[in-house]
């Protein structure tokens, strides 16, 4: 079996540029997949807050004037490269007009999105395909990411742009959150070269009236897999399907789930720069004068009162109105808490409200600071994560490498990662609920706090949750699985690679 060919495209990539976890996906499982066998290349736009010298990035001969299936200017690309240093190639979209500004999705300070979001990504997407094949790369799967890239299956299957390839490349969508879903005015479809029967009554991109590119790349993509199999299965829900649980119902034996891993070298507590001590599974003890630094740091009472730590945005999303009902009984109970993120405007000032009231007990940064983030992960004893809903999510990932126990909401990779602590058998590494409710939530917690009395079951825990294996390699291997299977098993079509 020959070596598997794929292009993956983002709207983003760490470290190049970051707006969420789909950054932290790009920058690590294409070059995971090199392990694997996979020929793997990247493509993103060249935006203007990435650093081109910092990373060398750099024009590529004879790819400065890309004739681009643009459908509204005629605008030309031009095709930007750099490698990482496993080898991995990066590809860069160039097109001023749409990239050379700060920021990604939004208008910095306000939060809407650029109000030509919908033809930015539609000329990225026509780019990429221009771009690969104009370097003649003849992939044998396109690995697509979200809506910014949800359109390319409709280009290729429908013949707006030609194959990239000489046998029908692959397409494979990953929803990192169907929340978000590129929802525009039907007029948009113009922008995208297409005619407006698109959008008409019960087309392929017509969603309530309006052109849905999510809704696109659902239909007309060989499979949609998301970022953790509880997910998968959620989506198919009313509850969590957002209006399109229906189609995905249609596709049900194409959705499945691969959980994220998480950087295992940059989140490591033996080997990480930002801690006051560092220390391992073999020996917690830096653990303890980490919480204390903690606490010292955020203006906290120092002491033995479990500390309960929380690094997220500030969203309905994420469960900040269960956690502001609960504070006063969690103060009640002796808690205390830290909390890092930003987010809506009435979250950040309730919190900020709370943590000046009780500023011994509640310590809040509204800010983006990840060296603090390390060390609450390293200092906190509990991590709490009450999400409504959550794809993967991260931070119960990191909490579990460095000894810190989540207590999370039974959803998405939350539910795929966290396991219930049982005490007659020793097993499990936190503590679940289900939600979103201000009860359920407070119940896990007093079974935390009730086990933290205890040092042998605390320890225990502790090192159940330190010693798995939460690394890329694992989500690489089923991802090389899962392009095989798309690869050289039949299709829809009955074709066989």
């Amino acid at each position: 079996m020959r070596q598997i060919r794929v292009a993956f495209i983002t709207a983003e990539m760490a470290p190049f540029v970051k707006a969420g976890g789909l950054a932290d996906v790009a920058g690590a499982l294409p070059e995971a997949l090199l392990g694997y066998g996979v020929d793997s290349s990247v493509f993103l736009p060249l935006y203007g807050d990435i650093d081109r010298d910092r990373h060398g990035i750099e024009p590529l001969p004879g790819n400065d004037d890309l004739e681009v299936a643009d459908g509204r200017y005629g605008l030309t690309a031009a095709l930007y490269h750099t490698k990482t240093d496993a080898g991995l190639p990066i590809y860069f979209i160039r097109q001023d007009r749409y990239f050379d500004r700060p920021g990604i999705y939004t208008v910095p300070g306000s939060g809407t999105a650029w109000p030509d979001d919908d033809e930015r990504f539609f000329f990225f997407q026509q780019a990429v395909l221009a771009g690969i094949e104009a370097l003649r790369l003849q992939p044998d799967l396109l690995h697509l990411n979200d809506y910014h890239t949800a359109l390319i299956p409709l280009l290729l299957r429908e013949r707006v742009h030609p194959p990239v390839g000489e046998d029908r490349v692959r397409t494979l969508l990953t929803i990192h959150n169907l929340g978000y879903q590129g929802v525009y005015p039907p007029g948009s479809a113009l922008r995208a070269g297409l005619d407006l029967s698109w959008v008409a009554p019960l087309a392929p991109l017509e969603f309530h009236g309006r052109l849905n590119l999510l809704k696109a790349g659902i239909h007309y993509a060989d499979h949609i897999n998301t970022v953790s199999p509880a997910y998968a299965d959620e989506i198919l829900t009313a509850a969590q399907g957002f209006g399109l649980e229906g189609m995905l119902n249609e596709r049900r034996e194409d959705v499945s789930g691969i959980i994220n891993g998480i950087d295992t070298d940059g989140w490591d507590p033996a080997t990480d720069p930002h801690l006051p001590e560092n220390y391992s599974a073999a020996d917690l003890s830096g653990k303890a004068a980490d919480k204390a630094a903690l606490q010292r740091e955020v203006g906290l009472e120092t002491g033995a009162a479990p500390l309960v730590g929380i690094v997220s945005r500030l969203v309905h999303q994420k469960g900040c109105d269960l956690l502001l009902q609960g504070l006063g009984r969690l103060l009640a109970a002796g808690l205390q808490l830290v909390i890092l993120g930003t987010g809506e405007k009435q979250y950040e000032e309730a919190l900020a409200a709370a943590a000046a009231k009780h500023p011994r007990h509640i310590a809040f940064k509204a800010t983006f600071d990840n060296a603090l983030a390390h060390r609450i992960e390293a200092g906190a004893d509990l991590f709490l994560m009450p999400s409504r809903y959550e794809p993967c999510g991260l931070n119960q990932l990191y909490s579990l490498r460095y000894g810190t126990v989540p207590v999370v909401a039974a959803t998405g990779g939350l539910r795929d990662t966290v396991r219930e602590w049982n005490s007659g058998s020793g097993t499990g590494n936190g503590f679940l609920f289900a939600g979103p409710k201000v009860e359920t939530m407070l119940a896990a917690l007093n079974r935390a706090v009730q086990v933290y009395g205890d040092r042998n079951q605390w320890r225990q825990i502790q090192l159940n949750g330190m010693q798995e294996d939460h690394s890329w390699s694992n989500s690489a291997r089923e991802y090389r699985e899962l392009y095989e299977r798309m690869v050289y098993h039949k299709t829809a079509e009955g074709t066989r690679k």
